[in-house]
């Protein structure tokens, strides 16, 4: 009887374990990202430096309801997708959104349009960080922080896509 209730205390503490949030702070999420501006000139935004990747194959960056962004610290990695949608911060609250494909030769990348140009707003929804995209003072799209893993190869952020109207 003593041993099925530790059994019992194992298995429930180690389930509670694993269900615990993964908590960024807004800082931390900002500090990220600023990190990840690499700019050579205040004069011109170079719009594929040190991007966030996320995996587009069949458009799942814009059909998904969870997306999970890829910020490689350095030249050796890379995302094994062929198409790709990359966030580029070139200041700490603006980015732009660029789509590129590699499938078929030759690579190609989506025009950058004025509605590829995002300002980013952090708040907070309890529990969780939500970020906010905004096209010329528009709110264009939202999602919900998941997790933020940080090594020292990459940074992986997973967002949940939020809707607008709430």
């Amino acid at each position: 009887m003593k041993s099925i209730i530790c059994i019992i205390f194992f298995l429930t503490s180690t389930v509670y374990c694993f269900g615990q949030n993964n908590n960024v702070t807004k800082s931390e999420l900002k500090n990220i990202f600023k990190k990840s501006i690499v700019q050579k000139s205040r004069k011109w935004t170079t719009t594929i430096s040190n991007p966030w990747i996320a995996d587009n194959i069949n458009s799942t960056y814009y059909k998904s309801e969870t997306i999970k962004l890829t910020n490689f610290k350095s030249n050796q990695g890379k995302l094994e997708s062929c198409k790709k949608v990359n966030w580029t911060f070139y200041q700490n609250n603006k980015l732009v959104i660029k789509e590129s494909q590699t499938c078929k030769e030759p690579s190609s990348e989506k025009v950058i349009t004025d509605k590829d140009w995002f300002e980013i707003k952090i708040g907070k929804s309890e529990p969780k960080l939500v970020l906010e995209l905004y096209n010329a003072n528009v709110l264009v799209e939202k999602f919900e922080v998941v997790s933020l893993e940080d090594s020292q190869l990459k940074s992986e952020l997973i967002l949940k896509r939020v809707d607008k109207s709430l």
